[in-house]
């Protein structure tokens, strides 16, 4: 009865323990040069998805709407607003 009891303590415990589930893996950048011996080791996240703006009023006639992107920065993903140009 105490095995028993110990065995579905054990049991529970183990079920209700988290599980990390990744849905995108990081991908590795190897960077190799000859002189000086030199080796950079990059990982990086894929890009997020694009975030959705408004645009606001057209500024001028000729006025082109550039859209926000995504760019890397010291190792993490930027958004850059959209613009008009």
């Amino acid at each position: 009865m105490k095995n028993a009891m110990l065995t579905i303590a054990a049991i529970s415990a183990m079920s209700l323990t988290g599980c990390t589930v990744y849905t995108h893996r990081p991908v590795a950048r190897v960077h190799v040069e000859d002189e000086p011996a030199t080796v950079t080791y990059e990982e990086t996240a894929p890009e997020p998805a694009p975030i959705v703006e408004v645009e606001p009023a057209r500024p001028y006639y000729n006025a082109v709407w550039v859209r926000g992107h995504w760019v890397r920065a010291h190792h993490r993903w930027v958004w850059i607003h959209g613009y008009w140009r």
